[in-house]
């Protein structure tokens, strides 16, 4: 089968070259083109425009980085229009009302759309080990299934939109817990206490999992996986995605100006624990 994939940065670069790897024949584009050189390496090809990837892929993946990148590329560019009797199954992270106007606009093309973003690092995409939250159709999931079970598990969440929604909630949830482990982080140093022994005190206890997964990779910043920019963006869309809904969410709020004050440090680029360092600067302004 051939696949698309739109969109070489990390995670879809990643994704590209797993199916690759598992015997897909991957048509890839990416505005930078040279992006996309380690999946001709690999084996893969590159097209000279989405148009090209949608109208010769059975199943195309989308993987940009918000939901106005998506719109342009797909919507506004007229792309879709090229993926008539095909499956676009989208992984970006964007609002669930933007993935039911997206399925709108693919369904009048005669085309399948998924929303179907996903959960997990780069590495998890390599090793097809992410977890993908799906919404759409049944009959566009079972086309669009081998391609989605190479790069991890499935879940079915339910109609288009709500691949979305079960994103948007889980990052939301993930992202302030990760801004409540730097305040912890940059309290317990104002204070003096020593990181490690606070560690081993909470060792026993759920929050002892957090501070032993995040306060490493804040004290000893390493590879971006998930950046402090991408973060804020996740959060934003969260909030909207919340007010819809009416609920308010004050904690989520609350982290996405501490990471809001990390992109203005010049950190927005770095992983997203760096936060921790916006805070031990003195926090949002």
């Amino acid at each position: 089968m051939r696949v698309g994939v739109i969109g070489l940065g990390r995670m879809g670069l990643s994704m590209a070259l797993r199916l690759s790897d598992v015997g897909f024949e991957v048509l890839g584009w990416n505005r930078t083109r040279e992006r996309g050189r380690p999946l001709e390496e690999a084996g893969g090809r590159l097209a000279d425009s989405p148009s090209e990837v949608l109208s010769s892929c059975e199943v195309t993946l989308v993987s940009l980085s918000d939901e106005e990148a998506v719109r342009e590329v797909l919507l506004r560019s007229g792309a879709l229009r090229r993926a008539g009797g095909r499956v676009v199954a989208d992984t970006t992270t964007v609002t669930p009302s933007f993935s039911e106007e997206a399925e709108r606009e693919a369904s009048g093309v005669g085309a399948s759309y998924l929303d179907a973003p996903v959960l997990g690092s780069v590495r998890q995409a390599r090793e097809g080990t992410l977890s993908i939250m799906v919404g759409g159709s049944e009959e566009a999931l079972d086309r669009a299934r081998p391609v989605l079970e190479s790069l991890g598990r499935v879940f079915h969440v339910g109609p288009p939109g709500w691949g979305s929604r079960a994103k948007v909630l889980i990052n939301s949830m993930l992202i302030s817990v990760v801004h409540v482990a730097a305040e912890g982080l940059a309290l317990a140093e104002a204070m003096g206490l020593d990181p490690d022994l606070v560690r081993e005190i909470a060792s026993e206890h759920v929050i002892g999992a957090v501070i032993g997964r995040y306060w490493p990779r804040m004290l000893s910043p390493g590879e971006a996986r998930f950046s402090a920019s991408l973060a804020a963006k996740d959060l934003l869309c969260a909030l909207r995605t919340a007010r819809r809904f009416g609920v308010p969410l004050p904690c989520c709020s609350a982290a996405l100006q501490g990471f809001l004050a990390a992109v203005r440090d010049g950190l927005g680029e770095e992983d997203y624990t760096s936060v921790f360092r916006a805070l031990r600067r003195g926090g949002p302004s």
